[in-house]
């Protein structure tokens, strides 16, 4: 640990424990990813629903506006096509 840059430590930590927690953990986080910086507005759905869907004590149904915004991306872009 001596010399190293406290950005270094953080990051081989945060590495350590993506895999440590495995794949759920990452699927966790790329959705957040995807919600936080993707300019398509389709993808940023999908990451809302999934981290709905993941959230402890969730509401069944609880997504069901995300899901109706998710079908109606997907109609205007066949719609499109």
């Amino acid at each position: 640990m001596e010399r190293k840059d406290k950005a270094t430590i953080v990051e081989e930590a945060l590495v350590l424990r993506e895999e440590l927690m495995g794949r759920e953990y990452r699927e966790l986080i790329q959705a957040a990813l995807t919600l936080r910086f993707s300019p398509d507005p389709a993808r940023r759905l999908e990451a809302i629903e999934a981290l709905r869907d993941d959230v402890p004590g969730a509401t069944s149904g609880g997504s069901v506006s995300v899901s109706a915004a998710l079908a109606r991306l997907r109609a205007q872009r066949q719609e499109s096509e």
